[in-house]
């Protein structure tokens, strides 16, 4: 109970308060809390007057002490006033620890509140916490059932985390209940794209244009979702009514550039890459994909200047030091090559290779003898048979070596390496002991490895006789110059890997030969369109693993393919190959030789012309012909 003197003071300041003459009334309460530090409503009227005056900040201390003697309610909307107002304060200066601190003792005053809740919301996105965020806009969620714009705002939160499942579906359940919102249709669009939905995301796209239709982000995405799909043509149409609607639309003109590049019209790729570094000088997407194209083009020095370029506004980005590694490599400057393709693992791309997490250093060159190094697969079948290699390198250095292997590989290795521990990659690291680690595709650069360094090209992988020798009874037994194709690559990593069987017409017709088809997956159906009569073993059916790949590899005189692991594997175990390359090819193949460092019994054959494969394919029956000459069969027809 309070004495009867400190009543008549607080009736006293209560009263100069609703006169309005705070600086007496604040003389009285400041006077009185020193006469009794407990008394709640003087800090509470305290609060009050402070607050009138302006300072929120000495508002909001004194009715906290008030809250702090004694919790009563007639004092909560006041204080949850006072600390709103606080918060707003500190987030204009953008002081958003304490903003978040203030609003969050008003949630503790009143959790439900809408205001509260969304502005909470609001600065955790702005410092980029969009988990806490998306806490806030649930909880929202929660309190007013249905509101589009709240349902929307978590699909935003969880497209920015990468849930696109969870996003879709809160923009759907808002759709439902505001169905004419192009903004959301957009959004969902967005969303479905990025769950690899295009079709599902076109619909949207689609209903955002009817109830927008001067939407040129909705265009830009809808052609993105037709590119993805490979209609490049009509990406190209959407694209260029984003650029009709907003005429310095810098990401419209790349993407153009790019189709137009898909589709192998480089010229029309490279004006509408000028324009758009003509809108934006300095646009990094634009110089290394222009970049890109000149080196498709075979012209790697003019591809180096966009890339340096690129480089030198924006030392950081990966895709253009990773381009201008491949391009060093292509040129055989495996110097500078090695040492920027470690970009890769910085790239942002699907298909980039990550780091492992793991407790153990990486090896960066230090002493192996003793030691045992844990070697990581990356990227392709392809890299992994090209780069074991390097396992009898290290083992040479003292080390002992893990390798985790694709369980496709695992027999091929155990039985080429055997003193390699080859385990399987789904294996946990923690299992698995280990000093050091490496990414496999990182050791030629630590090594130092150049094109005339490069260990074991003479051959390094061995097939398991007892495969070679079923493979060999079954399939093999002639006395025919035994020829395997391989004509299509994965068609989802690069579709210039592709040579359409029925160019192989006059090969299959050869007198003297036995051809054999190492294909499975993509383009195994184009066995089926030869013309009735024509032989082909389909052996391709028979590999379950790349032992059996090998095993077959070894009864074969000559292998014919485009540039894919089988290739790879071809000149690993030594076998006699003619690799058909497009006109640019990847790095590891160079420019301008029909040779390759990397194995003795390949030869190249390259495209003369982008995308016309006749005269690869007059080489390779020439080559064939001269086979069967130098084996003295005969009835060889005119190879023109």
């Amino acid at each position: 109970m309070q004495k009867p003197s400190v009543k008549i003071k607080l009736d006293k300041a209560l009263c100069l308060l609703q006169k309005g003459e705070i600086k007496h009334a604040k003389n009285e309460l400041e006077n009185l809390i020193v006469e009794a530090p407990e008394c709640d409503s003087a800090h509470y009227f305290l609060a009050l007057g402070l607050y009138a005056e302006g300072d929120i900040e000495g508002a909001a201390d004194s009715i906290e002490k008030a809250l702090s003697i004694n919790y009563d309610k007639s004092y909560i909307k006041d204080a949850c006033d006072i600390f709103f107002d606080l918060a707003l304060d500190y987030t204009e200066k953008r002081d958003y620890i304490n903003s978040a601190k203030y609003l969050d003792k008003c949630l503790l005053c009143n959790p439900n509140d809408l205001e509260v809740i969304h502005n909470m919301r609001k600065i955790h996105e702005i410092q980029g916490n969009n988990e806490e965020a998306l806490k806030y806009s649930l909880k929202a969620a929660e309190v007013e059932k249905g509101n589009p714009e709240t349902l929307s705002s978590i699909g935003i939160l969880y497209s920015k985390i990468e849930k696109f499942d969870l996003a879709a579906e809160y923009f759907k359940k808002a759709l439902q209940v505001s169905p004419e919102d192009a903004q959301t249709h957009y959004n969902l669009g967005l969303a479905l794209l990025k769950h690899d939905k295009e079709e599902e995301a076109i619909v949207h796209f689609k209903e955002a244009i009817r109830i927008k239709p001067d939407f040129p982000e909705v265009f830009l995405n809808h052609g993105l979702a037709l590119f993805n799909m490979k209609k490049f043509r009509d990406a190209i149409e959407n694209y260029s009514k984003a650029k009709e609607l907003r005429p310095n639309y810098v990401e419209a003109y790349i993407n153009i550039a790019i189709s137009y590049f898909k589709l192998y019209e480089f010229d029309s790729s490279t004006k509408y890459y000028e324009k758009a570094l003509e809108l934006d000088p300095n646009n990094t997407c634009a110089l290394v994909n222009y970049g890109y194209l000149w080196q498709s083009k075979n012209e790697l020095k003019k591809a180096m200047e966009y890339y340096d370029r690129l480089i030198s506004i924006d030392p950081d980005n990966a895709d253009g030091n990773f381009s201008l590694a491949t391009a060093y490599l292509s040129l055989g400057d495996f110097k500078r090559g090695w040492e920027k393709y470690e970009w890769r693992f910085k790239r942002k791309a699907k298909d980039s290779p990550k780091l492992p997490n793991l407790q153990k250093p990486r090896w960066q060159g230090e002493q192996l003898h003793g030691k045992r190094i844990l070697v990581y697969p990356e990227q392709g079948y392809g890299d992994s048979v090209q780069f074991s290699r390097f396992f009898n390198v290290l083992k040479s250095m003292g080390a002992e070596v893990v390798y985790k292997a694709r369980p496709e590989m695992a027999d091929l290795f155990r039985g080429s390496y055997r003193t390699v521990e080859i385990v399987c990659c789904s294996e946990s690291d923690e299992n698995i002991e280990f000093d050091y680690y490496t990414p496999l595709l990182s050791v030629p650069g630590i090594l130092k490895v150049n094109a005339d360094s490069i260990p074991f090209a003479e051959g390094y992988l061995k097939a398991d006789p007892k495969l070679v020798k079923i493979y060999s009874e079954k399939y093999f037994s002639n006395n025919l110059l035994k020829v395997g194709v391989f004509w299509q690559g994965i068609t989802e990593v690069l579709t210039n890997r592709h040579i359409p069987l029925e160019k192989f017409s006059k090969l299959f017709r050869l007198d003297g030969i036995k051809v054999y088809s190492f294909q499975k997956g993509d383009g195994i159906e184009e066995l089926e369109m030869l013309p009735q009569g024509t032989e082909v073993v389909d052996l391709g059916k028979t590999f379950d693993s790349f032992s059996d790949t090998a095993a077959a590899l070894e009864n074969l005189d000559i292998l014919v393919t485009v540039d894919t692991s089988v290739a790879h594997l071809a000149g690993a175990v030594s076998k006699k190959t003619l690799l058909m390359l497009p006109f640019c090819s990847e790095w590891r193949w160079m420019t301008d030789i029909d040779y390759t460092p990397w194995y003795k019994s390949v030869k190249i054959l390259r495209q003369t012309q982008i995308g016309n494969w006749d005269d690869v394919v007059q080489s390779v029956n020439a080559e064939i012909s001269a086979a069967l000459y130098s084996l003295n069969l005969t009835n060889t027809p005119d190879t023109e």
